[in-house]
C-alpha cells in the first residue's frame, strides 16, 4: 500500500509543479519579470548538477499559461503528465500502443518533483522575495534573461534564464557546475489541443476522494479516533490498481 500511494503522490506532485501559476492566472511578479504567454513545444534535459549527466529527457508542450504537458519515459515505459488548469487536477497515463487504457486523476497540489519548473513558473512570489534580472544569455538558439531568486537561510540561490514570453530555457542552483534543467530544442506555436485531453476510450481513475480520506484518517489517529476502515480498503484497492496502470513509474 504505502508503495502505491508513493507512486501516485508523485505523479500529482509532478503535475502540480508544471502548472502551479494557474491557480489564478498568469502572475506578475517582480517588476519586469517575464509572464507565460508562449505556446510552443520544447526537449528539456534534467541534469545532475555535479557531473552535468543526463538523468532524464523530456518534452513539454505548453498553451499560455493554461495547459501543459510533459511526456517522458521512466523505466522504458512512456508516460505523459497533463496539468487540468480549468478543474484545478492532474491526469497522468501511460502512452504508447502497449499502454493500458487508463488515465489517473489527482487534485492539485502546491508543492512538487519539478522545482525547477514550479519556481520560475511562480512569477516572482517567492516567499525569500521576488528575483532580480543578473543579466541576458542565449540558450537553445533563444535570447533569455536571468533571473537570480533570494537564497532561504541556509540554502544556495537558484536562477533562471526565462525568455520575454515566459519560456524556461534553463535554471539551476547558483554556482553549481551544470544547471538542473536546460532546454535543447524550442518549436513556436500552439500544440495539438488534444494532447491536454485523457485519450478516447481512457478509463478514468479519480484518486482524489481517496487523498483526502487519508488526511482525514491521520488526523483522526491524532485525536484518538478509528479511520473508517471501509473507506480504506477501497482506498488501498484503487492504489494498487493506480501503481498497476502506470506499471512501476518512479521505481
Amino acid at each position: 500500500m504505502r508503495r502505491s500511494l508513493v507512486l501516485v503522490a508523485a505523479a500529482a506532485a509532478l503535475l502540480a509543479a508544471c502548472g502551479r501559476e494557474t491557480a489564478s492566472g498568469p502572475a506578475t511578479g517582480a517588476e519586469g519579470f517575464p509572464t507565460a504567454t508562449a505556446r510552443y513545444a520544447a526537449d528539456y534535459e534534467m541534469r545532475d548538477s555535479a557531473t552535468g549527466a543526463v538523468t532524464m529527457q523530456g518534452k513539454l508542450y505548453r498553451d499560455g499559461a493554461e495547459r501543459m504537458r510533459f511526456d517522458m519515459v521512466q523505466n522504458g515505459r512512456p508516460v505523459a503528465v497533463v496539468f487540468d488548469a480549468a478543474n484545478r487536477r492532474s491526469l497522468m497515463f501511460r502512452t504508447g500502443p502497449d499502454a493500458p487504457r487508463a488515465a489517473l486523476v489527482m487534485p492539485h497540489q502546491d508543492d512538487g518533483l519539478f522545482d525547477q519548473i514550479g519556481r520560475w513558473d511562480d512569477w516572482g512570489n517567492d516567499p525569500e522575495g521576488p528575483p532580480t534580472k543578473v543579466g541576458e544569455d542565449t540558450v537553445a538558439g533563444l535570447r533569455c534573461e536571468v533571473w537570480r531568486s533570494p537564497a532561504a537561510e541556509g540554502e544556495a540561490a537558484h536562477e533562471a534564464c526565462v525568455t520575454r514570453d515566459g519560456v524556461l530555457l534553463r535554471s539551476g542552483t547558483v554556482g553549481a557546475a551544470h544547471p538542473d534543467m536546460i532546454a535543447t530544442q524550442v518549436t513556436p506555436g500552439a500544440p495539438d489541443a488534444a494532447l491536454f485531453a485523457v485519450p478516447a476510450g481512457f478509463e478514468v481513475i479519480d484518486y482524489s476522494p481517496c487523498m483526502a480520506a487519508q488526511a482525514a484518517a491521520m488526523e483522526a489517529a491524532k485525536a484518538g479516533q478509528r479511520p473508517d476502515m471501509a473507506q480504506m480498503q477501497q482506498c488501498m484497492a484503487l492504489g494498487q490498481r493506480a501503481a498497476e496502470i502506470m506499471g512501476g513509474f518512479g521505481e
